[in-house]
């Protein structure tokens, strides 16, 4: 996955992107975030619009986890969640832009960020439980904050895709946009609505 951070005044941008269209958190990805996530540059920005390109994501990546042996699995999935958590704590706002679709992994570390912009055609889900997988990062424990436990347990237990529009009812997604070229800008301007005081005092 490829990453590249844009500035602008008002907030900041993390562009991400896969050649072959689909961004997959392998364990390249989440090294690259966590870097990122500890770095004075991400402190310094008003804040961060997560956006990935021409989707939000599919999670993980299956072919790389198939070869890992039961450490290297479990290495992959502790950083993984190290790297949500360190998301969680973030002094600055973070808002996630989702076009195309958000799932299992890619969905947890949308619900890792502050808020959710969505376009209307997008979909959200974690479709892994039809393989019988659980989310392995935080996914459950942030997903918990927005769902009430009936629906918590459709989106763990069926595989279910969620529509936007879905989504935005449920809790998942704060602001849906009709076209793609508004996604950043409203994103951007969530940004700016988020008081950084009000969000020091949250609970992780």
């Amino acid at each position: 996955m490829h990453f590249q951070v844009e500035s602008f005044p008002a907030c900041c941008l993390l562009r991400f992107s896969t050649p072959g269209g689909i961004n997959r958190l392998d364990t390249a990805a989440l090294h690259w975030l966590r870097r990122f996530v500890r770095s004075s540059e991400a402190r310094r920005c008003p804040g961060w619009v997560f956006l990935g390109e021409p989707n939000f994501g599919a999670g993980g990546d299956l072919r790389e986890l198939a070869a890992m042996d039961p450490l290297q699995a479990r290495q992959y999935v502790d950083l993984g969640r190290q790297v949500l958590l360190d998301l969680v704590k973030l002094s600055v706002p973070t808002v996630a832009a989702i076009q195309g679709f958000a799932l299992g992994g890619a969905l947890e570390l949308a619900l890792a960020l502050t808020l959710r912009v969505a376009t209307r055609d997008a979909w959200l889900g974690h479709p892994g439980a039809r393989a019988g997988l659980f989310p392995g990062f935080v996914g459950v424990y942030l997903a918990g904050h927005y769902l009430r436990p009936g629906r918590l347990k459709r989106l763990l237990l069926t595989g279910e895709r969620w529509s936007a529009e879905q989504a935005l009812r449920f809790g998942l997604v704060d602001d849906l946009v009709d076209q793609p070229e508004d996604l950043v800008p409203r994103a951007c301007e969530w940004v700016q609505r988020v008081q950084p005081e009000a969000l020091l005092r949250l609970e992780p």
